[in-house]
């Protein structure tokens, strides 16, 4: 998938890109390239419970100072990094992720924040003070712990800036040259796209009403204060339905295989090209 922040997540996954335009201070250009590089990848699934760990101590330390619980959770990630599974062997059994792993949750994570059972059960005046004092101990926690690894959060110009960088790599004529040596593969295989977005977008778009059926479904659960983490998306689907999603299922991980085969004439040109970029940005070069 080569969608602008999708491009850049091949060095580093950046929210700015969805621009944080709170009240952060303008950053420097220095600012923003040493927390860039303080978020570039190499980090495994045990760095991420690890930071989650680390994230709830600070929180629930912070609540219990102003008298409020806070029930620790280390949220649902990225299913690929959870299952540690290679490029081909996750295209070969999931496909995009898209349709396939609409129930999946990695072992001791939560699809929602337990906490919010706790915000539902208070007066709404009271429900206003846990919110507001949750955010803030949300706060202490980006200040004494940082972000979670991989992800760099920062204000609006940080996101322009980090871009500009990314749109200047895109029009490399070393990335132009493959994606039509993609195309040309794809093709070959039946389909249509300059890169991996165009074949997965469809099956996005596909899976909503199961997506939706599923998390309204979940949804309901929680706030009847039950538990969701063991429902399953065959439960809530229609014998129809199922059979259905599975079509869909099949067709993904086949066009997922194939993205894959023909990637290998892109996507290492595109990380190595973006890198380039990125270092030199990182180095204060233009």
């Amino acid at each position: 998938m080569l969608g602008r922040c999708l491009l850049l997540a091949l060095t580093v996954t950046v929210s700015a890109c969805a621009s944080d335009t709170g009240a952060t201070p303008s950053a420097t250009p220095s600012d923003t390239r040493g927390k860039l590089a303080a978020a570039r990848p190499g980090y495994e699934a045990s760095d991420v419970s690890d930071y989650h760990r680390r994230a709830n101590d600070v929180m629930v330390a912070c609540m219990k100072q102003n008298g409020l619980e806070f029930i620790p959770y280390i949220p649902a990630g990225e299913p690929k990094l959870s299952l540690g599974l290679s490029d081909e062997a996750f295209a070969r059994q999931y496909g995009f992720g898209l349709s396939t792993l609409i129930d999946y949750q990695a072992t001791g994570t939560s699809r929602i924040d337990p906490n919010v059972r706790i915000a539902q059960s208070l007066s709404v005046g009271a429900r206003r003070v846990y919110s507001r004092e949750k955010a803030a101990c949300a706060e202490r926690v980006r200040a004494e712990v940082g972000d979670p690894p991989g992800v760099m959060r920062g204000p609006l110009e940080e996101g322009e800036e980090i871009t500009a960088v990314s749109d200047r790599a895109n029009a490399d004529p070393r990335i132009a040259a493959a994606r039509d040596a993609y195309s040309r593969c794809i093709a070959e295989k039946g389909y249509r796209g300059s890169t991996g977005e165009d074949l997965s977008s469809r099956f996005f778009e596909d899976t909503v009403p199961y997506r939706t059926a599923y998390e309204s479904h979940v949804a309901t659960l929680v706030q009847a204060g039950k538990d969701s983490s063991g429902v399953r998306l065959d439960s809530v689907l229609t014998g129809e339905q199922r059979v259905r999603l599975r079509q869909i299922q099949q067709a993904e991980i086949k066009a997922a295989v194939a993205d894959w085969e023909c990637g290998k004439v892109l996507y290492p040109v595109v990380t190595e090209v973006h890198q380039e970029y990125m270092d030199r940005y990182l180095t204060g070069e233009k």
